[in-house]
């Protein structure tokens, strides 16, 4: 009957939305307006290299990616990145890869940057403090950072996944690159904040 074919959609598709969360998909916030602290901060990569805010004094801004080495969206995104990389670090521009959680191995991570071929800096942040700092919530989620380490962008690659098993054939707003962009030309960015969606960064420890 048509009405328990209904019935066991809606059946299906709450299951599957139950499924999601329990495997720490989410959506990230698009109602975030406070601005981080400009404070210079360093994080430290897998090598023991580290990187500082102070070093944008000479470039356009910096790029933080928050991922973890599980996301599938967030591994999906790795190519687009490195192209992105390819293309905007010729215009000034710093990108970090920053892995969340204390339960990533550091030979996972070094792993993981061999076989996505990573070309930019890729960082640690055990304790989430990065992403709490700058308000992420999500991988894969990018906060994009001026020369006083303010925030300028903060939220989605593109727009290709609309939700939990919701995905578009192609994106139809690269949400970052026309940030970066207008960075670039010393414009304001138009969309300042953007809902990701992916797997979820746990609170601060």
């Amino acid at each position: 009957m048509p009405y328990q074919r209904v019935a066991n959609e809606a059946i299906v598709v709450v299951g599957l939305f139950l499924v999601l969360l329990a495997n720490g998909f989410a959506f990230g916030d698009d109602t975030i307006d406070s601005n981080p602290s400009p404070l210079p901060f360093e994080f430290v990569d897998v090598h023991g290299k580290k990187v500082s805010t102070k070093d944008l004094s000479n470039h356009q801004a910096m790029v933080l990616v928050f991922v973890t080495t599980d996301c599938p969206i967030a591994n999906s995104y790795q190519p687009t990145l490195a192209r992105m990389y390819q293309e905007f670090q010729k215009k000034g521009f710093v990108f970090v890869l920053v892995h969340e959680g204390p339960e990533q191995a550091k030979e996972t991570i070094e792993n993981h940057t061999r076989e996505y071929a990573v070309p930019f800096f890729v960082a640690l942040d055990p304790k989430h403090s990065i992403a709490q700092k700058f308000g992420a919530t999500t991988t894969p989620e990018v906060c994009v950072l001026n020369k006083k380490g303010e925030r300028l962008y903060l939220g989605r690659i593109d727009d290709l996944h609309q939700g939990f098993g919701r995905k578009r054939f192609a994106a139809t707003r690269e949400d970052l690159k026309i940030a970066l962009m207008e960075i670039a030309s010393g414009a304001q960015v138009s969309v300042p904040t953007t809902r990701a969606v992916g797997c979820l960064i746990p609170p601060k420890r």
